[in-house]
């Protein structure tokens, strides 16, 4: 038991300096777009207002190879907890067979780079994770999040949930369900205050229930992209809708 506890608080504790480094990135990705007027004019043509820009905490990512990396490190951040954020690509050197702990050995890459960076938060309103969109059109893929690690689970996470619930006296009668971090972002901005977003097109039963519970008639309306993947996401919710409905107390 005392084994147990023991690695259960070495487990909360390696959860909060990963968090910290998280912070520390948001910090430094606003940062790097309110002192680049070319991202913040490429940002508006796209859609997106400066307050909207303000109030969702968007920042940018600059296009060096590993421009985050040395970043944490001045911070006094150690490697094994810049490893542990999830921001990273891996790749030892010249392929060697090196010991994990010989990080000189470790090239580190930015996941993201030249990017607009969507923070991602909890319920709380925690940034646990990133969403990345292109700024380079000629850069693939379009969109890009953060790895899944112990706090952040892609499918167990509905975008701007704390903005909606912080948004309203009470809950709205509905709740709008889109694809996306950017389709909710615009639909705010416009005043339609009351939508949440999968961080894709797989719906899960858990943001199936998160988005009925947030409104007060349990009411949930769907409005997904016309292309391919948003109807094949459509589609197959619909084919699964009998399951989904077993795991939630309301239609």
């Amino acid at each position: 038991n005392l084994k147990m506890i023991k690695n259960q608080k070495m487990s909360s504790l390696v959860n909060l300096k990963s968090l910290t480094s998280l912070q520390i990135t948001w910090c430094y990705f606003v940062y790097l777009l309110h002192d680049n007027k070319k991202n913040q004019i490429l940002f508006f043509l796209r859609g997106l207002s400066f307050i909207s820009s303000q109030i969702f905490g968007v920042g940018c990512a600059p296009n060096g190879k590993n421009s985050l990396y040395r970043y944490l490190l001045k911070g006094q951040l150690t490697h094994c907890e810049i490893i542990e954020s999830g921001l990273f690509f891996l790749r030892k050197n010249n392929f060697s067979r090196v010991p994990e702990t010989n990080f000189e050995k470790i090239v580190f890459f930015d996941m993201f780079r030249e990017r607009m960076v969507i923070p991602i938060r909890n319920k709380k309103g925690i940034v646990i994770a990133f969403g990345g969109r292109i700024i380079n059109p000629r850069k693939n893929p379009k969109y890009l999040n953060s790895s899944d690690w112990d706090i952040f689970k892609k499918k167990r996470i509905l975008f701007s949930e704390e903005i909606y619930k912080s948004s309203f006296l009470t809950k709205p009668k509905i709740s709008l369900l889109v694809e996306g971090y950017m389709d909710s972002l615009v639909l705010f901005q416009n005043g339609i205050r009351f939508s949440v977003a999968i961080l894709g097109t797989a719906l899960s039963p858990y943001q199936f229930i998160r988005s009925g519970i947030s409104s007060y008639n349990n009411h949930v309306i769907f409005f997904f992209d016309s292309d391919f993947p948003g109807k094949r996401s459509t589609f197959f919710f619909f084919l699964n809708l009998e399951s989904f409905l077993k795991k939630t107390h309301f239609v």
